[in-house]
């Protein structure tokens, strides 16, 4: 029974065709050039990204409608995501809860 060939976050096109396991009987070993390996922990580290972006834009968005009944124009998403981001906080500081609702809170003004 063959494996049915994935796409993870984008890097499948990236490995040659003969480094692609499609049998878990018979896996292959090799090695990536480093500059491939950089590419591969960029499009992973862009994958994330992308999905806690999408994930506080929805936060934002349900914390605002439950608030005041009514979802918010992409201007409130905009500036919620300005103060998150510009701030002097040290970068553990930043996405905490208390940081994260006084963003909220900030982009109501």
């Amino acid at each position: 029974m063959r494996s049915v060939k994935q796409d993870f976050f984008g890097i499948t096109n990236m490995l040659q065709e003969n480094l692609v396991n499609y049998n878990e009987a018979n896996f292959k070993i090799s090695y990536f050039e480093v500059e491939k390996v950089k590419q591969i922990i960029q499009k992973l580290i862009n994958a994330q990204v992308e999905a806690d972006y999408d994930n506080m834009r929805k936060l934002y968005r349900e914390m605002f409608k439950r608030q005041f009944g009514h979802y918010p124009n992409e201007n409130f998403v905009i500036k919620f995501f300005k103060e998150l981001a510009i701030n002097n906080k040290k970068l553990g500081v930043k996405r905490t809860k208390e940081s994260i609702l006084e963003a909220m809170n900030k982009s109501l003004k």
